[in-house]
């Protein structure tokens, strides 16, 4: 017969153990789980707080298109597209800019985004049925966003305003040339 001051200091062992493992594993979780900026939460938050449309749980990796045109502009004056000169482009983004921006969406991870830090936007875990979006690149005044569609891949350009709010200025789609 084991007498009973083994059985509960060994019981009193095992519950120690498994508290100071849980404690260990419940400190290794969330905190160093990388995630947005508050920059890049901020141009999410405005760019997407009034979408009908919830928002994929994380960031996707991607790369900008070689060649962009933009519809925006040119479908308010004359409704449909209409290819814009490269001006446009090399004004808003430069060469250099646009290797820079280029560079961290290929660097940048698929990034998981936190519920406490998105304003009105709702989280799918399904990628049907929601927006698919990159990592946010901030320059300062500049933000890029790349959405993934089912049809086409938008990318948005936004400014931040004088109150510090992000707004669209440009949407530029891939230039796909026909043959």
């Amino acid at each position: 017969m084991i007498p009973i001051y083994l059985v509960r200091n060994s019981f009193k062992t095992f519950l120690l153990l498994s508290g100071v493992l849980l404690m260990l594993s419940c400190a290794s979780g969330q905190p160093d789980d990388p995630t947005l900026s508050p920059e890049e939460y901020a141009v999410v938050n405005d760019f997407y707080e009034r979408s009908h449309l919830p928002l994929y749980h994380k960031t996707v990796n991607t790369s900008l298109p070689t060649s962009l045109s933009d519809y925006d502009s040119i479908y308010v004056r004359k409704r449909y597209p209409e290819r814009s000169s490269d001006l446009v482009l090399n004004t808003l983004l430069p060469p250099e800019t646009l290797q820079q921006v280029q560079e961290k969406l290929e660097e940048s991870e698929e990034l998981r985004f936190r519920e406490e830090y998105l304003r009105h936007i709702e989280l799918s875990s399904k990628k049907s049925g929601s927006v698919t979006i990159s990592r946010p690149i901030v320059l300062d005044s500049i933000a890029i966003i790349r959405q993934i569609g089912i049809t086409n891949d938008p990318v948005f350009i936004l400014k931040k305003d004088s109150d510090g709010h992000w707004e669209l200025r440009f949407t530029f789609f891939e230039d796909i040339e026909s043959e």
